[in-house]
């Protein structure tokens, strides 16, 4: 009876070839993961989120009339930009998203509506700046404080069927969440 040698060199290979398809494998399932959770996050814009101790919840949104009354002679039309300095521009509507900043943590916390916050969402998803907000003037939120404010948006009216819109905020750490804007009504009355 014949006993055969063990060839190491091709158990070397088979071994070899059997760890690069397990650590293939452990990337896939880690980097699926970590892209179903950003993809989640971004699919689902949260009601109340949270950056380095401070919480933002926006409340429901409303479109601002900016209806000229003309006595009921032509039923009321949109003052065109020329006529009302910093009026919407063109088929731009202003968009008023009451929020809350409360700041749980004990130290003061650093903000700036126009910088920390952008609109998006909508058929073109783009980052829509803040046109205004009614309180400009307040950086620094103290330790256990808040404060409620409205960050104004200009842009056009959604049509029916389109995405929702939410807020970007870029909170004290850096990190970048989205916030649901619910909105008052539907702006097509349906």
């Amino acid at each position: 009876m014949r006993r055969r040698s063990m060839n190491w060199s091709a158990l070397a290979v088979r071994l070899g070839c059997l760890l690069v398809v397990a650590v293939a494998v452990v990337a896939a399932v880690v980097g699926t993961d970590s892209w179903l959770r950003q993809r989640s996050a971004d699919a689902a814009p949260l009601a109340v989120v949270q950056s380095d101790g401070v919480s933002v919840t926006a409340r429901t949104a409303d479109w601002l009339d900016m209806q000229h009354d003309d006595g009921g002679a032509l039923g009321g039309y949109q003052m065109p930009a020329q006529m009302m300095p910093g009026a919407p521009l063109g088929d731009d509507m202003r968009l008023g998203v009451p929020i809350n900043l409360v700041n749980r943590s004990g130290e003061d916390r650093q903000f700036a509506a126009a910088k920390d916050f952008t609109l998006g969402g909508g058929k073109d998803d783009k980052a829509v700046p803040v046109k205004t907000a009614t309180f400009d003037a307040v950086s620094r939120l103290g330790a256990g404080t808040a404060v409620d404010g409205v960050l104004y948006f200009d842009l056009p009216m959604p049509e029916a069927g389109d995405p929702p819109l939410y807020l970007n905020w870029t909170g004290g750490d850096g990190s970048r969440q989205r916030l649901a804007v619910r909105l008052a009504a539907d702006p097509h009355g349906s």
